[in-house]
């Protein structure tokens, strides 16, 4: 005969594994999940787009794209002609000045005028710049101003004037190749702008 204690004990530790079991697997009422904190995929913070250049340049001998007048030709007095600019960026410690005829009948053109390290207070250069080394009031003269001067009778060329807002001096000296201003200004440029004039013999 069965022993009914021996039964009851049985019975209640079966209930008691039960009830653990049912537990673990999340049942009953009082059973309560944490919800789980899922975290936005993480988006790389798009690059930071470069400021929009304010710098520019202008003559008052020629426009942009325009013809410019036969003063400043070696037909001419071969003299420069007067440039102003404006909106250099903050940081400016020099201005550079390339003009250079890319349609010259030469290996990469002929180039015009190299001026170096103008002030950050320069805002101009006046017309006629004497052909010595020093400009007045700071500046180089790598190349000394040469008037246009293509071949009688062919196409127009193009004269690019091209200004460079510098955070440090090029110091090139005079007789520097263009290409040499160009690899010392690497790293440097702050903004450029553009001028380009017209002339035809």
């Amino acid at each position: 005969m069965i022993n009914r204690t021996v039964v009851r004990a049985a019975n209640a530790i079966s209930i008691i594994a039960a009830t653990l079991v049912f537990t673990a697997c999340g049942g009953g009422s009082s059973y309560k999940t944490s919800p789980t904190a899922t975290s936005a995929p993480a988006t790389a913070a798009a690059p930071a787009s470069p400021a929009p250049s304010t710098l520019t340049l202008t003559s008052d001998a020629f426009a942009n794209n325009a013809t410019i007048p036969v003063t400043y030709s070696c037909n001419g007095g071969g003299t420069s002609p007067s440039l102003a600019w404006s909106g250099a960026p903050a940081g400016t410690k020099a201005f550079a000045l390339i003009v250079h005829d890319p349609d010259a009948p030469l290996p990469g053109g002929f180039t015009h005028w190299i001026v170096v390290d103008l002030p950050a207070s320069a805002s101009s250069l006046r017309a006629a710049v004497p052909a010595g080394d020093a400009i007045a009031g700071g500046g180089t003269q790598v190349t000394a101003y040469r008037g246009m001067c293509p071949p009688p009778g062919a196409a127009a060329h193009h004269y690019h004037f091209r200004l460079y807002a510098l955070d440090a001096q090029a110091g090139a000296a005079p007789g520097t190749s263009k290409t040499d201003v160009e690899a010392a200004m690497q790293g440097h440029i702050l903004a450029e702008t553009g001028l380009v004039g017209l002339f035809s013999r």
